[in-house]
């Protein structure tokens, strides 16, 4: 168990951090608003792997400590299949968490770029 993480984010969901990080930039437009949307993406996706490994270590340290002492992979299956479970749960605990915050980002550039006059609404 990695000592450095705190008892409640081991059990923790996943949180993405907000897209802008603060507040719109004033002169934001929507080539930079997409732009931007790939890196914040990249870097959030990459936090919530981080995060689903996190919560699966005690199965991976499981799964090590079998195939050591069993000597080979096969005889392991069960933890095997515990350990993959544990990320793909919370690898889609992430996809659904970044489609909200994605959904979020959008709503709330369209937002500032009616209010802000140098381009129509979107309708």
């Amino acid at each position: 168990h990695d000592p450095s993480m705190t008892r409640d984010e081991a059990g923790a969901e996943f949180e993405p951090d907000n897209v802008f990080l603060g507040d719109i930039p004033p002169k934001m437009d929507r080539a930079n608003f997409t732009s931007l949307m790939r890196v914040r993406e990249q870097e959030e996706w990459t936090r919530g792997v981080a995060h689903a490994i996190a919560q699966c270590v005690p199965l991976y340290q499981e799964l090590q400590a079998c195939t050591k002492s069993a000597g080979f992979f096969q005889s392991c299956w069960a933890e095997n299949q515990a350990f993959w479970k544990c990320m793909d749960k919370n690898k889609k605990n992430v996809k659904e968490k970044l489609s909200i915050w994605r959904a979020n980002a959008h709503k709330e550039f369209s937002q500032h770029m009616s209010h802000s006059s140098n381009e129509p609404p979107l309708r």
